[in-house]
């Protein structure tokens, strides 16, 4: 086997993709991810890179090269050249870095799981953007990461339907709109449980946060935007101390990108 760091063009990543005969079905939504990053400038080089076998049977690295020519954008890469047939049984069976993993080892200090899920959300549920590359999402929790400070004292410790990340990133948003942090302080107190609500002006967490644990365990993309809406409009109902007894999550109250927020 030989290595050496080439630059692919567009159209050389074509070329090499005639030999992509013996590979796993090739992931369309990957490639986009991948294709994103490139365009953007987000693409870094790794030690990782294309595989090829002796007679150019592209072994690993099409998705990869599926991107260069989605962006026309010409990357350098690592190409590895000779490497045997056989030794493709064995490429990506290691460990996979997840997103937060990943965040951890780039920020140089720690990225959770729930922080990268509540990112993502904010970005689906309000943009109505479902997938994001890894250097969106840095750059999302980047932008969100006050907000994301202020609800990581609430997420704790889990419970259906109240810790999911679609109720997290509608405080996140509200965290840069409302006027009155202590007074969201206080919501997030009710709706996580650490206390009893001190009047009917703070009903509107209480009744957001029993409809979580009645309907949590649903779960999947319809009930994901039904919650974002409701605690939207929850906080909504809090911050002006309504007294109300039913939730109906129809708009988005706080937008993401966020548009003539209070901070």
């Amino acid at each position: 086997m030989n290595f050496r760091m080439e630059t692919i063009t567009p159209s050389l990543a074509a070329e090499m993709l005639n030999g992509n005969t013996r590979n796993r079905r090739l992931r369309r939504s990957l490639v986009l991810q991948y294709a994103k990053d490139m365009s953007a400038g987000r693409w870094l080089e790794t030690h990782q890179g294309i595989a090829i076998n002796c007679d150019g049977t592209i072994l690993d690295g099409q998705h990869r090269l599926a991107a260069i020519v989605e962006s026309g954008v010409t990357q350098r890469m690592l190409v590895a050249r000779g490497v045997p047939a056989s030794s493709q049984v064995a490429m990506d069976d290691h460990a996979r870095r997840s997103c937060a993993d990943a965040l951890t080892l780039d920020k140089g200090e720690e990225v959770s799981p729930s922080v990268v899920a509540i990112a993502k959300a904010v970005n689906e549920l309000s943009a109505g953007t479902k997938l994001l590359t890894r250097g969106e999402t840095s750059e999302a929790i980047d932008s969100l990461s006050p907000s994301l400070e202020f609800v990581d004292q609430f997420l704790l410790p889990k419970q259906r339907g109240v810790t999911s990340a679609a109720v997290w990133s509608a405080v996140c948003l509200a965290w840069f709109y409302v006027a009155d942090l202590q007074r969201l302080q206080e919501f997030c107190i009710v709706l996580s449980g650490r206390e009893m609500p001190a009047s009917d002006s703070d009903k509107a967490a209480v009744v957001l946060r029993e409809w979580l644990l009645r309907s949590g365990a649903k779960g999947g993309g319809a009930w994901r935007r039904e919650a974002f809406k409701k605690t939207q409009r929850a906080i909504v109902a809090f911050m002006e101390r309504h007294d109300i007894g039913k939730l109906y999550g129809t708009t988005t109250h706080y937008p993401w990108p966020l548009v003539d927020q209070v901070r």
